[in-house]
């Protein structure tokens, strides 16, 4: 092994050398005769050793001296300088640019679809992927990427299909599994996921991502032991990764452990002290630990007399007897989906709480509890629509407000998140003063 090591790094050496000695030569040729040829050859050298800002410049000097016959390579390198840089709008001008001068070449438009999905425009991306595909239909890095956009586009059914073929083409990446996991994960089918994350695992057990993946999936299908093993060895792999705390002290709070959710949360914060989804897990588990001790468990009741007989009940209009049995039965359901909740059995639970909103539309208890397992299983679109709808039954819902400040936060929208904390805590204090 540590020869393959010294090998790898001679090698490494060698190439770093060889580079230089390449740009000693550019260098001393471009101050004698400068062409656009000689800067688009130094430039694709600067481009290697990661000296973007220098390898822009050249680029700019290949165009402006070929500018009667300008050259597509050129645009394609400064393109992928800029992306290097995160400049996606110059990117895409001088992949467009490329384009123009050579149509049929594949690379500007993977480059330039990279480019669309990092700004957002992610159908264009798509059209751009589709391009390359038409073009090169085992282009793994397109699938990939298409992959991706349909993600967040919302489409997983799509997103699986061409994660599924880059992984014909390249079986062993486990970013690939990882990738197509979540897309199985958000379509409710935790098997298939936990499958995926399995073979990843598998490929790269030494990577804390692997096992923080797979714990989720072990979560989602109840299987406790399983996942606090693989949270431990995330733990055990990646002690200063705040997500791996986070992820443990989540589950320590789920499963109402609560002085260990606030070791693992304390954690999070002594590593990443501006955490906000960590900051408002530990309000809410502290506020959990003062519900019990203010309730603590009351002793076992004596057994109950008999009931005395009761009167025969007045006859009650149709109607009424209707909606009272659809309403006993939808508190039934929600009751049998908090029930799926708390094993984590989050499928049978979206399926039981739906029946109750079925039967009882108005009924925000089950919307946010819904929407809850939703957010469980990253399915954050979902679970912020079921908050919504929750919050516009009943505007004083806090929890419907904690809960959707968490979604929110999940799908980056950290202004969204920090208004409904701000209205959580404003109802909360509302509450705590005494009425006039």
């Amino acid at each position: 092994m540590r020869a393959v090591f010294l090998m790898i790094t001679v090698t490494c050496v060698c190439a770093a050398q060889s580079v230089i000695v390449n740009l000693k030569d550019l260098t001393e040729r471009i101050e004698q005769s400068p062409t656009a040829a000689l800067y688009l050859a130094r430039a694709t050298e600067f481009l290697r050793l990661g000296d973007t800002q220098l390898a822009i410049g050249d680029y700019s000097d290949a165009i402006r001296l070929g500018k009667n016959e300008p050259s597509a390579d050129a645009f394609t390198g400064r393109g992928i300088a800029y992306i290097a840089l995160q400049q996606f709008s110059p990117a895409i001008d001088d992949f467009t640019h490329s384009i123009q001068l050579k149509p049929d070449a594949v690379l500007p438009y993977l480059e330039r679809g990279f480019a669309y999905a990092q700004t957002g425009n992610v159908q264009l991306a798509i059209t751009d992927f589709d391009t390359v595909l038409d073009r090169e239909p085992s282009n793994d890095r397109a699938l990939e990427q298409r992959a991706a956009a349909w993600a967040k586009l919302g489409d997983p059914k799509k997103a699986i299909a061409d994660f599924t073929r880059a992984l014909e083409i390249s079986p062993d990446d486990f970013g690939l599994h990882l990738a197509r996991a979540n897309q199985y994960a958000a379509m409710g089918k935790p098997k298939e996921a936990l499958a995926d994350r399995d073979r990843a695992v598998l490929l790269k057990p030494e990577y804390a991502e692997t096992h923080l993946a797979r714990a989720d999936s072990y979560l989602q299908l109840g299987m406790s032991a399983e996942e606090m093993t693989d949270r431990d060895e995330t733990i055990h792999l990646a002690p200063d990764w705040p997500e791996a705390w986070l992820a443990r002290g989540r589950s320590f709070f789920l499963r109402g452990e609560y002085p260990y959710a606030l070791r693992d949360l304390n954690k999070v914060l002594e590593l990443k002290p501006d955490d906000p989804e960590a900051k408002l897990l530990l309000v809410r588990t502290l506020e959990a630990v003062e519900r019990a001790e203010a309730n603590p468990p009351a002793a076992t009741p004596p057994a109950a007399t008999p009931p005395t007989a009761t009167p025969p009940a007045e006859p009650q209009p149709e109607v009424a007897v209707a909606v009272a049995k659809t309403e006993s039965d939808a508190a039934a359901h929600h009751q049998a989906g908090l029930d799926f909740l708390n094993r984590a059995r989050y499928p049978e639970a979206i399926t039981e709480l739906s029946e109750a909103i079925r039967l009882q539309p108005r009924f925000p208890l089950a919307l946010n509890a819904r929407g809850f397992v939703y957010y469980l299983m990253k399915n954050y679109p979902r679970a912020i629509a079921d908050f919504d709808r929750a919050i516009s039954q009943d505007a004083t819902y806090v929890n419907a407000y904690h809960n959707r400040a968490l979604a929110k936060l999940a799908v980056g929208d950290t202004q969204g998140s920090a208004l409904d904390s701000a209205k959580e805590r404003e109802l909360i204090e509302k509450a705590r003063k005494p009425a006039n």
